[in-house]
């Protein structure tokens, strides 16, 4: 199975695992520049009610590995567990690592073999370029390592 099949099969399951109801669309966008993945709120036109939009870029995807794009996956849905899509009261950076916080939560509960890899990587954030996850998975790597 492809990267991007993968991180379409693996968004339908780990939303039933988590028990995420809401309607979920997966859809390759690969307009998306500085990330590989966002998730959206929208609302149907005719009952009003709220569905969602996972998006990916495939040109980006297909450079991770799989136990990243599963943490990638999850990072996604805990905003929308958190109310992020909903809810914009809090910074930013405050946003980020309480959804990156979550998805290593659930990393550790539902793949415990990827959990030490993913700490791991938050060590590379320290150097990154935008400050907002700098400041987020800096705090969140102090946090758990």
């Amino acid at each position: 199975m492809n990267k991007v099949k993968y991180f379409e099969k693996t968004a339908e399951y780990l939303c039933k695992l988590l028990k995420i109801y809401p309607d979920i669309f997966v859809k390759q966008d690969n307009r998306l520049k500085s990330y590989c993945a966002s998730i959206q709120r929208y609302t149907y036109v005719d009952t009003h009610e709220d569905c969602y939009l996972l998006k990916y870029n495939a040109k980006e995807i297909i450079l991770y590995p799989k136990w990243q794009l599963i943490k990638i996956i999850l990072h996604e849905l805990a905003h929308l567990v958190l109310g992020h899509c909903k809810c914009f009261n809090i910074t930013r950076i405050d946003r980020e690592y309480r959804a990156e916080k979550l998805a290593l939560l659930w990393i550790k509960r539902y793949y415990p073999k990827y959990y030490k890899r993913n700490i791991a990587y938050l060590q590379k954030y320290k150097n990154h370029t935008s400050k907002i996850y700098k400041e987020a998975y800096t705090k969140l790597w102090r946090e758990f390592k």
